[in-house]
């Protein structure tokens, strides 16, 4: 019993000391180290056969909330790049594969482009908390001809990219934001500005309608 109390008056203690100035200056040490800190996360994510429970990912994600928007923005660059050129090098031998009419065991070669990609797609996805509208954007894209990916793996991968992306209400305005300004931009030609011009000067009400 008396340990009991003396775990709780010293935990009390420490809450009461862990002051906001202090948690301030915590998290100011470790944005300063972030860039250190989320490479080192990055290549024992990448090593890694398995995450178990996610221990890494989540970890990488927590940094990147707090990190400098560049530090983030260069990792995701990165790491981007890289889903790019393995994704160009399993189209190559998919079509290499297609075209060979002898039997040619890829296999083992498939499959390591394959968990190479999932892998990459996680670590991208780990940074959602740090990306801005384009860099979400960008992910998007990238997932979006992988939902129709030859490999099973990569199109269940695609659909939990997307389903982790629209679980965050915050990713999800920002990409409603985003698709509407597209869809205004796409709207906006000039020569559909002119029509419209040309029939508000036919048509009166459709002066009133333009002001609306």
């Amino acid at each position: 019993m008396n340990n009991v109390i003396f775990g709780f008056l010293l935990t009390q203690l420490n809450k009461s000391r862990y002051t906001l100035e202090v948690t301030t200056r915590n998290l100011d040490v470790l944005r300063l180290s972030a860039h250190d800190i989320l490479s080192t996360l990055g290549g024992i994510f990448r090593k890694s056969d398995k995450d178990d429970g996610g221990s890494i990912q989540k970890t990488i994600g927590e940094f990147a909330s707090i990190a400098d928007k560049g530090i983030v923005s260069s990792f995701f660059k990165a790491t981007m790049q890289k889903l790019l050129k393995v994704t160009e090098e399993a189209g190559k031998v998919q079509n290499t594969k297609n075209s060979n009419s002898m039997e040619t065991d890829n296999s083992s070669v498939e499959n390591s482009l394959s968990q190479t990609r999932t892998q990459l797609y996680d670590l991208a996805v780990s940074l959602l908390p740090g990306l801005v509208v384009k860099e979400v954007d960008l992910l998007c894209v990238a997932i979006e001809p992988a939902l129709k990916d030859p490999e099973s793996c990569i199109q269940k991968k695609a659909y939990k990219v997307l389903s982790t992306i629209l679980e965050d209400f915050k990713l999800v305005r920002i990409l409603s934001s985003s698709l509407q300004q597209k869809e205004a931009e796409r709207r906006a030609k000039p020569d559909e500005i002119a029509n419209r011009r040309r029939k508000s000067e036919q048509d009166p009400e459709a002066i009133k309608r333009l002001r609306n």
